[in-house]
This record gives structure tokens, C-alpha cells and sequence, in this order.
């Protein structure tokens, strides 16, 4: 719970991760839902999917 004292937001900050579903579940409804990945390969420079590849020769604009 909340101890109302904005200077120590800690516990506040552990009650709302977890109302929102833990990190997980908050990746899940944003960053995931946001980039269209569905899971964690593809969203770091080091690790690549197969959208760069499936991207390449696609016509991306009208020009």
C-alpha cells in the first residue's frame, strides 16, 4: 500500500507493476502490441527475425 509520501514511492511503485500484470503482462499490452513482435527476438539491434528480410524488397512508398 501506499504511504502516501511522495518523496518514497517504492511501494507504490510495486502495488501498480503488479495491478498492471507484472512486467510481463505490461510488455505485453504495449511494447509488444506496439512493434507487432510477439515475443522478445527481433526488438534488439543483436538479434534479428526475419522482418528485416521479409522487408527488403518490399515497395515500402509510391515514389
Amino acid at each position: 500500500r501506499h504511504d502516501g509520501k511522495l518523496w518514497n514511492l517504492n511501494n507504490y511503485r510495486t502495488d501498480m507493476i503488479q495491478a498492471l500484470g507484472g512486467v510481463e503482462g505490461i510488455l505485453e499490452h504495449t511494447l509488444f502490441k506496439g512493434t507487432y513482435f510477439a515475443t522478445w527476438e527481433g526488438l534488439f539491434w543483436e538479434k534479428a527475425s526475419g522482418f528485416e528480410e521479409s522487408m527488403r524488397w518490399k515497395k515500402l512508398t509510391n515514389a
